[in-house]
């Protein structure tokens, strides 16, 4: 998990909420939109976020990102 963090993974949640809640506390994470955080996982994925699902969690990386 910390090859994947170190790439660009920047939380893991138990689900895309989760996830960038994880973001926003643990790394400093500066949301893209207000109100609920579907907004936000929204606005991530329009951006071109490529979202990761594993048995140990869901984490989200940008586009330019390599795994």
């Amino acid at each position: 998990m910390h090859d994947l963090i170190h790439n660009g993974c920047r939380a893991v949640g138990i689900d895309q909420a989760d996830a960038v809640q994880g973001a926003i506390t643990a790394t400093g994470y500066q949301r893209r939109t207000a109100g609920s955080l579907y907004n936000e996982i929204d606005a991530l994925t329009a951006a071109g976020a490529w979202w990761h699902y594993t048995p140990h969690g869901v984490f989200w990386t940008d586009a330019d990102q390599e795994i």
